[in-house]
């Protein structure tokens, strides 16, 4: 026991209390609450189409990330006891803002699927949406803050992690958005013009942010230059550079521009678009996945 207290004092340790689940439950709350904020917003601004897309970032938030968090920590009940210290917590917070999403998102987008609803066609629905809306960006952030409020990682400990988390969450949500749009027969060409404006600039946006991030961190201390190096040239470099930055972020931006550039009939770009979605989804997942399993500790002396 002895050598082995020394050993973690003396060397660097790879974190593994942050490992798949909470990668996959990080990834699919971000998509979910992207997804149904964006679908509310382009709704108002460029009459999208919302609601199915909406109820589908809502059932990945509910669904998807709220069981994963369940299943990460091993028993339900546990889930609610993260409620309970909202003040000092951002993993309370964080489960508060998916409890708030979930409640006040099933309000507003009922009140579209069923007409006869009280607050289907009132004010209450624009309530219920905006209060929706603000909660969904809530569970888009609290991941980053949660990591970022980890002082034992030195590769976490940088305020730009948040806005990274966010700017991905949105580019998950253009991806789904984008993978719903072949059953759209009716998506019009603004729209779709629209969305691919969008996603070249959040990808641009994406590799200009982990460019600065990796650089930050490569002139960090020595636990934040180690995990930048496994990221760039270890273990993890096939995931990170290949999938994530290659299959993730390149490739969809090589097919949105081609699709903006040439002038693509609304179906050939919908499928093309969807098809860049799946592969942007593939390396939002991988981004999260390599920032958590690649982490390291630093040495407590």
């Amino acid at each position: 026991m002895k050598e082995q207290v020394e050993e973690f004092v003396i060397d660097f340790t790879s974190q593994k209390e942050w490992g798949g689940l909470i990668a996959v439950a990080f990834f699919l709350a971000g998509v979910g609450s992207g997804a149904f904020f964006l679908a509310m917003l382009l709704e108002q601004v460029a009459g999208l189409a919302s609601r199915g897309i909406a109820t589908l970032g809502l059932l990945i938030v509910a669904l998807g990330a709220g069981g994963t968090f369940v299943l990460d920590l091993g028993r339900s009940f546990r889930f609610w006891r993260a409620l309970s210290n909202p003040v000092s917590s951002w993993i309370s917070r964080g489960v508060t803002f998916i409890v708030t999403f979930v409640v006040f998102g099933i309000l507003a987008v009922s009140g579209r699927w069923i007409q006869t609803l009280p607050w289907s066609d009132n004010a209450g629905a624009g309530v219920f949406q905006i209060i929706a809306m603000i909660a969904a960006f809530g569970v888009m952030v609290y991941s980053g803050f949660v990591l970022v409020n980890n002082p034992g990682i030195a590769f976490w400990n940088n305020a730009l992690l948040p806005v990274l988390f966010v700017l991905y969450s949105f580019m998950g949500g253009v991806a789904i958005i984008f993978i719903t749009l072949p059953a759209q027969p009716n998506a019009k060409a603004s729209l779709l013009k629209m969305l691919e404006t969008i996603e070249i600039w959040l990808i641009v946006f994406a590799i200009i942010l982990l460019g600065i991030y990796l650089l930050a961190m490569s002139t960090s201390t020595a636990g934040a230059r180690l995990t930048v190096r496994g990221l760039l040239r270890g273990r993890y470099s096939l995931y990170f550079l290949g999938g994530g930055i290659g299959i993730g972020l390149l490739v969809p931006l090589a097919v949105a521009l081609y699709v903006l550039v040439n002038g693509v009939d609304v179906y050939s770009a919908s499928i093309a678009l969807g098809i860049a979605g799946v592969l942007e989804l593939l390396g939002g997942f991988l981004i999260r996945y390599c920032f958590l399993r690649a982490a390291m500790y630093s040495p407590l002396l």
